[in-house]
């Protein structure tokens, strides 16, 4: 909850419920090096904050893009 006026409780702003996928994915091709693959927010689920009585009011909505990291992992074995 985030307040606009603490004493106007319709003014009060909630997150509403949301859900997200990430996914990861890890492949080690060689002792002690990796590749790496990570996509965040596969079903682009949007940001809604909402307000007013009951939660009901809309007061906006945010699109969240997917995000794609790819790398490379080396660990390294110190003796």
């Amino acid at each position: 909850m985030r307040l606009i006026q603490a004493d106007v409780s319709w003014q009060e702003l909630y997150w509403a419920p949301r859900s997200q996928l990430d996914l990861s994915a890890t492949y080690q091709f060689r002792p002690g090096v990796s590749l790496v693959g990570q996509v965040s927010n596969v079903t682009r689920s949007p940001i809604t904050s909402v307000t007013g009585p009951g939660k009901i009011l809309l007061k906006d909505e945010y699109s969240i893009p997917a995000t794609f990291w790819f790398g490379v992992r080396f660990t390294p074995k110190f003796r």
